[in-house]
C-alpha cells in the first residue's frame, strides 16, 4: 500500500471518530448527572443525609457537582 492510500484510509477513520465523539459529548453530562443521583441514592439507603451542589462554575470545569453528605445513622 502506498501512501495516498493510508492517507484516504486515516482520513476516513478520522470521520468516523468525529462522528462517535459528538455522540458521546451529547450524552456526557446526563450521564454524569445519572451517575451522581444513583450515589446520593444510594447514600441515602445507607443512613447518609444527602445535598448535591456545585462547587465552582461550569466553565471552569465540567466536572463540578458536588455531594455533600453527613452520617445521621
Amino acid at each position: 500500500m502506498d501512501f495516498d492510500t493510508w492517507l484516504a484510509f486515516g482520513a476516513q477513520r478520522l470521520e468516523q471518530v468525529r462522528r462517535h465523539e459528538l455522540v458521546r459529548h451529547l450524552f456526557r453530562r446526563p450521564l454524569e448527572l445519572w451517575l451522581v443521583l444513583d450515589y446520593a441514592v444510594f447514600l441515602e439507603e445507607q443512613g447518609f443525609r444527602v445535598r448535591l451542589g456545585t462547587f465552582c462554575e461550569r466553565a471552569l470545569t465540567p466536572r463540578n457537582l458536588l455531594i455533600d453528605a453527613v452520617y445521621v445513622g
